[in-house]
């Protein structure tokens, strides 16, 4: 950033739960999530080109995850992302 020019940079973690899948009922908001996670993200990318045997017991072990955080009509994950700012003086 500061070879194109910018000052006063700031990077802040900003840490929070947030809630992933939705659903009706417990049940079908962990089935979202689960859906969630093998469509998008990086456990999407490692399943990918993995056999359905090894699909199959990921999903196990992550649905058992996505049980044990709380939640009723959703799953709530940890959340983190990077706040960055700075000020272009031109």
């Amino acid at each position: 950033m500061e070879a194109a020019g910018f000052t006063d940079i700031a990077f802040m973690s900003f840490d929070h739960p947030l809630p992933f899948g939705m659903g009706d009922t417990r049940e079908a908001a962990v089935e979202d999530a689960l859906e969630m996670a093998f469509e998008v993200g990086p456990l999407s990318r490692v399943l990918a080109d993995q056999s359905e045997d090894i699909r199959a017991r990921a999903a196990d072990a992550v649905r058992a995850a996505f049980a044990a955080s709380p939640g009723e009509r959703s799953v709530t994950i940890d959340g983190a992302a990077w706040i960055v700012t700075a000020c272009n003086p031109a």
